[in-house]
């Protein structure tokens, strides 16, 4: 199977500079390699530079259809959540069903007897309904990069589902049950393939503008033209947090691995 992992440009790489090369001259290319590139950015805009940017996406897009592409998705889990996602998969997040779980962690919290009752008023506030608020949109939050999850958007990893995080700040005023939330709870990143075209609309749900990539090709286009003028270059420095969401579940047939992170490589200790 032909798998994109956006982390592992030298696999990746070849191909995409193979289907960019059949639609730009060859000069640009010879350009790249004496470029001086002051961003990741403008190294792609050379490339660019004379050429159709639509007729680049859809002949590299085109190119990379029989891909699969490896995503992440990072959490703090329990045993029992843990043994919940080995059996059903990932779930859309479902506030309502979070509330046995938040109330066993913060039931800890010196202020619980104080705050409890406005638990589910919280939660109400945060799920659907009208307003900024809303934090449930029926889909599976994932990252293409593991180094932009694990070092650019750890909090995933931290404290679990973000969401998490905001019903505890509204709950209690202030950020003292962060650690409940960490106790008891280890970090994983769970990883599935998609087609490149589902991955590529994830990545993109409401479209993008007509004048700008879309998510999934820029990333690969900036960093294969920005490895072109700089060999020591490497995708795992970036930390790119770009992100996709899926609809609906993931069956757990499609769960590739389940990886453990230390919280040492997150940056915290819990002793």
């Amino acid at each position: 199977m032909q798998v994109i992992d956006y982390d592992n440009l030298t696999d990746w790489g070849p191909v995409v500079r193979a289907a960019v090369l059949e639609v730009i001259p060859i000069r640009t290319l010879q350009q790249l390699r004496t470029f001086h590139a002051a961003s990741i950015e403008d190294a792609l805009k050379l490339v660019l530079t004379g050429v159709c940017r639509h007729g680049i996406v859809e002949h590299v897009s085109k190119r990379l259809s029989s891909y699969q592409v490896r995503v992440y998705h990072g959490t703090r889990l329990s045993d029992a959540e843990l043994a919940l996602i080995r059996a059903e998969g990932l779930r859309p997040l479902r506030l309502s069903e979070r509330r046995g779980l938040l109330a066993g962690l913060f039931r800890h919290h010196e202020r619980w007897e104080e705050c409890q009752h406005r638990l589910d008023e919280v939660l109400h506030d945060l799920g659907p309904g009208d307003g900024a608020g809303r934090r449930e949109d029926d889909c599976v939050h994932v990252c293409f990069s593991r180094a932009g999850l694990v070092y650019g958007c750890s909090h995933y990893l931290i404290h679990g589902a973000e969401v998490d995080g905001h019903v505890a700040y509204r709950l209690f005023g202030n950020d003292t049950a962060d650690s409940l939330l960490q106790r008891g709870r280890s970090a994983k990143l769970i990883t599935f393939l998609a087609p490149f075209s589902e991955a590529a609309g994830a990545a993109n749900p409401y479209g993008f503008p007509a004048d700008e990539m879309p998510s999934l090709i820029g990333i690969l286009l900036n960093a294969w033209a920005y490895s072109e003028t700089n060999s020591a270059f490497k995708v795992t420095d970036l930390n790119d947090c770009t992100a996709a969401r899926f609809k609906g579940q993931i069956n757990p047939q499609r769960l590739k691995k389940i990886i453990d992170v230390p919280d040492t490589e997150l940056g915290i200790s819990l002793n």
